[in-house]
């Protein structure tokens, strides 16, 4: 499981993979 980066990075990755 991926818990070394935070959920706001996470957050951040998802916001801008759906911008796309």
């Amino acid at each position: 499981v991926i818990e070394s980066v935070p959920v706001n990075y996470f957050i951040k990755w998802i916001s801008n993979n759906v911008n796309s």
